[in-house]
């Protein structure tokens, strides 16, 4: 008998070592501790009012916070969330355009060749100090998207032809300083097409943008390999016209841009995208994104020898 009241006192005692060794570890840590340890100092357990060690501190401890933070937090300033938006197809229709140049933000027009107002409302944007763009007509697979009138860029297409019509359009609208695809999903999966047009594009010192109207695209891949100032699409607010899927996407746009830092969007010049790009302009002000030229948000930046580039062709 006396053997089991020795052996459950030593069971007793050994609980008892090992509760205060997990007690004194747990308030090194920062948390509140079960017990008050004669070698700990008052300085690393949080004191009561009525803890008989409070008087004795001097200055009065600061009572901890029951989880020490693992990282410190940092002052440095959070970065700013930018973002950009594209209007496709200008060129079509001139009192919508001037709707579209009365909003205060910096929208950036990418005008079709070839149309009736093409010409007319690139001088309008440009008195207002918008970033102009060549939309260019790139082949698609489905060709009833392939519209009469506009010089195409097709798959297998002489590379001097490719490389005509690439300049035409950039003559074409005035004050451009760079171009993305009009459709295209066949044209920007094509490397050798693609490479004649960011050659012509990298001769007038023009940035690209690359609509992704194909998961397969190439054409930001080869633009980045070429170093030509670039970037891609992230969302398109109007594939459906329709005002509540319209602002979904805005909403997509608005959490691409805070998850990534930045965000391109395109849109197009449809009634439904303009009332409710208005709509959520002041929202994407309130969420933290400060709206851009899309020049901003080019990889690699544009340099000054780019700059003299883009002077020497508008000469």
């Amino acid at each position: 008998m006396n053997r089991i009241w020795i052996l459950m006192a030593s069971i007793v005692l050994c609980l008892v070592g090992l509760i205060l060794l997990v007690d004194d570890f747990q308030a090194k840590r920062g948390y509140p501790p079960l017990f008050k340890s004669a070698d700990s100092p008052v300085s690393e357990r949080p004191l009561t009012k009525n803890h008989p060690d409070q008087k004795k501190a001097t200055p009065p401890a600061k009572s901890l916070p029951t989880r020490v933070p693992r990282t410190p937090v940092s002052d440095a300033p959070v970065a700013k969330v930018r973002g950009a938006i594209i209007l496709d197809d200008i060129g079509l229709d001139l009192s919508v355009a001037k709707e579209l140049l009365e909003i205060e933000v910096p929208l950036c027009f990418s005008i079709l060749p070839a149309r009736q107002y093409s010409t007319q409302i690139a001088e309008l944007a440009h008195r207002q100090g918008k970033v102009i763009m060549a939309h260019i007509p790139m082949e698609a697979r489905n060709p009833e998207k392939m519209h009469s009138g506009l010089p195409w860029l097709l798959v297998g297409m002489n590379p001097s032809k490719i490389e005509k019509i690439t300049l035409s359009i950039l003559k074409q609208i005035k004050y451009a300083q760079g171009a993305n695809n009009h459709t295209g999903s066949r044209f920007t999966t094509y490397k050798p097409g693609l490479e004649i047009f960011l050659s012509s594009l990298k001769r007038q010192g023009m940035f690209f943008i690359d609509s992704r109207t194909t998961v397969n695209t190439k054409a930001y891949e080869m633009a980045q390999s070429m170093g030509i100032p670039s970037a891609e699409r992230n969302v398109f607010f109007d594939d459906r016209d329709d005002v509540t899927e319209i602002a979904t996407q805005c909403d997509r746009f608005i959490n691409y841009a805070l998850r990534e830092g930045q965000a391109i969007g395109i849109g197009h010049p449809k009634k439904n995208t303009i009332t409710v790009l208005k709509k959520y302009i002041p929202i994407f002000k309130q969420k933290g994104i400060t709206l851009v030229p899309v020049t901003d948000l080019l990889t690699p930046s544009i340099t000054p020898e780019y700059l003299a580039l883009k002077q020497a062709h508008h000469n």
